[in-house]
């Protein structure tokens, strides 16, 4: 994934702007700690033994699950947003149309912008989230049967919204009534779906798996989280409005236009006595 992200990084801005860029101490240190993560994370696979605990299913022909994963790709995405438990409980529909929506808007502006240097890369990485699971899966399913799960792919859906910014990054945004309307509306429901999904998650883990729908028997839980599901309900909520609130003035109000200030007067030229 990490040799994914780079090549897309070359495409976007040239070979030698990516070299330039290793020269940063931002950007050396970010490195060393992904490259000290990744390692700390194999080490640990390795030494607790994870693939010797792997729950082998009925085995499949390598070809029919790549058939079979190709063909739910898009169900997939179901489980960017978020399935709780034990893959039990469904994100509400509402919050997966708010993510669909956002996220075809995002490919959309992507998949249209230019320079056409960047639809390049998007098209790398769209068919990487295609083909990489479809792949992975095939490759260890006649061992392990099925065992592909959509969060799986979350590091490429990742890299795939950081490079649609990035492809995006020339489209004048200009601010006007309707575009600041048009931001808060989609941050408020963002925000929204996200309240949802949390909640949705509370009551899972504090009344269990239902097979009704009935919000009320939260206040009579089985269990409680630390300081109680309203707390941190709430807590999220007063999260959620904050960071929209930043976010809303940082993409209405950009830094540049604070700083076009009226220009000081020119200094007066220093007076020189002549002697004489």
């Amino acid at each position: 994934m990490l040799a994914i992200a780079a090549v897309s990084a070359i495409l976007c801005f040239g070979f030698k702007t990516f070299i330039r860029t290793f020269a940063v101490r931002g950007f050396q240190l970010a490195v060393l700690a992904v490259g000290l993560s990744s390692l700390f994370a194999l080490w640990w696979v390795l030494s607790a033994k994870s693939f010797d605990s792997l729950l082998a299913g009925a085995p499949l022909p390598a070809e029919e699950a790549a058939v079979a994963m190709l063909d739910k790709t898009v169900f997939f995405m179901v489980e960017y947003v978020g399935v709780l438990g034990w893959i039990d409980t469904l994100p509400p529909p509402a919050a997966v149309y708010a993510w669909v929506l956002g996220f075809g808007a995002m490919l959309f502006l992507a998949f249209t912008a230019r320079p056409v240097r960047g639809r390049w890369v998007m098209a790398l990485l769209a068919l990487t989230v295609i083909v990489v699971p479809a792949a992975l899966q095939a490759s260890s399913s006649e061992t392990l049967g099925w065992i592909w799960q959509g969060r799986y792919t979350l590091a490429m859906v990742v890299t795939l919204i950081l490079a649609a910014g990035v492809t995006t990054r020339f489209r004048r945004f200009r601010i006007t009534p309707w575009t600041k309307s048009m931001v808060r509306w989609g941050l408020v429901l963002g925000a929204l779906a996200h309240f949802y999904v949390f909640m949705e998650g509370l009551r899972r883990y504090t009344i269990g798996v239902m097979d009704h729908v009935n919000w009320t028997e939260m206040f009579q839980p089985e269990w409680q989280p630390p300081g109680t599901w309203q707390v941190l309900a709430v807590a999220y909520l007063v999260l959620l409005a904050v960071s929209g609130t930043l976010l809303y003035r940082l993409l209405t109000a950009p830094a540049w236009q604070s700083r076009l200030a009226a220009p000081a007067p020119a200094a007066r030229p220093a007076e020189h006595s002549h002697s004489g």
